[in-house]
């Protein structure tokens, strides 16, 4: 009796340890994939899984994971090297839901940035940890860590109602769309000794809920470089909590001193906004480097410009966001024209906008100027010394080129009154005149006080009104035609 149970014992623990062989070299059968899929499907997400082994040390490994829009299988929204499975076996013999955990060791994670199509370029999110746990109805990331093309990211949060994830739509854009450029941006950047950025995200909610759903979002980074931008250290701290988003703190410094500084709020249900931004920053060379906007394009700023603004925005408001600031530009070239000491103070609601106290040079000149523009009347005044090369960058090459024909040392005085509904040359009407000590205009010396008259598109300069022979020139910009003659 005694050989005949060994050899009972021998027999079953061959019989498992062909088990394990088998299942650890090839893999359960479909049908317990099939097993693994639903239960994945009970906690709200559609994956499939190529082949699930048992490894003696980790446990149930699946391999070549692939998670999709439940609304469309052609979505591929990750895709997975390998996932550890937690298993609760006793739940498993019962019929019972049996998936515990999902444990990440190192795994690389494939996005596809275009959900559309799956052959679209992907962001590999590398060295990726984390664990999943999911007790009744909720999903639970105790710690993930990952590198995101060079950002070092770590998350952890927890939400119930598990069961409710689900898109209520197909979606109209992938967020990739969106990403893209920034992850493309992201690719290109360099940092002083392998320190990379660390970007820590904390998470809680209710997903029968989602507009409750609270964030907390930390990015600090130093010695970043793209191109000729150099940024010493980034600080970003901002958090949504009960509809409302929350910029509460960006710092940023650059390798000249210059310094940024924003703040501000933004209501998801109302979309009020208001925001406070403060900069001595190399805009430039960020701009360069990051293709923020085309704006900037034409200009060459000699100087990091200092700027301020701080607005007010809300849906129900009839005017709009409100936006008041200050500019200060120390010297900087537009389309090749050298500019100094812009200053200038100016307020915007949406339907009115205002220039106060503004101030330019242009080589020994310097103009101030004063506008409003209301919902259909424009005001303005231009007084001081003002060369008229500063506009030719301005305006269209007939134009420049007749611009270009007045010459003055030193610059006129000019004193001119705005008005129309905007600032179009078509619908503006102008009325001032323009001192000159000694100038040529289209070839005629002039001296004195010269009527200017701006109607219908048309620029005109008179004669003095004490001159001997009165003469008038004109300028017709919806034709570009330039007249000159007697009076």
């Amino acid at each position: 009796m005694r050989h005949f149970f060994y050899a009972v014992v021998a027999i079953v623990f061959g019989l498992l340890a062909a088990l394990g062989w088998y299942v650890y070299d090839r893999g359960l059968t479909r049908h317990w994939r099939n097993y693994l899929v639903h239960q994945f499907r009970a906690k709200g997400f559609e994956v499939s899984m190529k082949r699930v082994t048992l490894n003696p040390f980790r446990g149930l490994i699946a391999q070549e994971v692939k998670i999709y829009d439940v609304h469309n299988r052609y979505h591929v929204l990750a895709i997975i090297d390998d996932v550890t499975l937690g298993v609760n076996y006793a739940n498993a013999i019962r019929g019972k839901p049996f998936l515990d955990s999902i444990d990440l060791r190192d795994a690389r994670l494939s996005l596809p940035l275009d959900l559309a199509d799956p052959r679209s370029e992907t962001v590999d999110i590398l060295h990726l940890y984390a664990r999943l746990f999911f007790p009744p109805q909720q999903i639970f990331l105790s710690r993930g860590e990952a590198e995101i093309n060079g950002v070092r990211v770590a998350a952890s949060g927890k939400l119930i109602n598990s069961q409710a994830w689900s898109y209520e739509r197909p979606l109209r854009q992938s967020p990739g769309a969106v990403f893209a450029p920034i992850a493309a941006s992201l690719k290109q950047v360099r940092y002083d000794n392998d320190r990379h950025p660390l970007l820590s995200i904390e998470f809680s909610g209710d997903l029968l809920r989602p507009e409750r759903i609270a964030a907390k979002v930390r990015l600090q980074a130093s010695g970043l470089h793209r191109g000729r931008c150099h940024i010493r250290q980034i600080d970003l701290a901002a958090s949504c909590r009960g509809g409302i988003a929350e910029l509460q703190q960006l710092d940023a410094t650059d390798a000249s001193g210059g310094e940024l500084h924003a703040c501000g709020t933004y209501d998801l249900g109302t979309r009020a906004l208001s925001y406070h931004v403060r900069s001595s920053f190399d805009i430039q060379s960020a701009n360069a480097a990051f293709k923020i906007t085309k704006a900037l394009d034409d200009f060459v700023f000699h100087e990091p410009p200092r700027f301020e603004a701080m607005a007010q925005a809300s849906r129900d408001s009839k005017s709009g966001q409100c936006v008041t600031g200050h500019v200060a530009l120390a010297s900087f070239s537009y389309r090749g024209a050298e500019f100094r000491n812009l200053i200038a103070d100016g307020s915007a609601d949406g339907s009115r906008w205002s220039l106060r106290h503004a101030r330019i040079e242009y080589g020994g000149a310097a103009l101030s100027i004063d506008a409003v523009q209301g919902a259909e009347r424009l005001r303005a005044a231009l007084h001081g010394s003002f060369d008229p090369r500063a506009i030719r960058p301005f305006l269209a090459a007939p134009a420049a080129a007749w611009m270009s024909q007045f010459e003055s040392r030193p610059p006129p005085e000019l004193n001119l009154e705005i008005g129309g509904p905007n600032l179009a040359i078509g619908a503006i009407t102008a009325d001032g005149d323009a001192r000159f000590d000694k100038a040529t205009i289209m070839g005629r010396a002039v001296a004195g006080s010269c009527p200017v008259h701006i109607a219908d598109g048309v620029l005109s300069v008179q004669s003095p009104a004490e001159s001997a022979d009165p003469w008038k020139v004109a300028y017709d910009f919806k034709s570009d035609e330039a007249k000159a003659g007697h009076e």
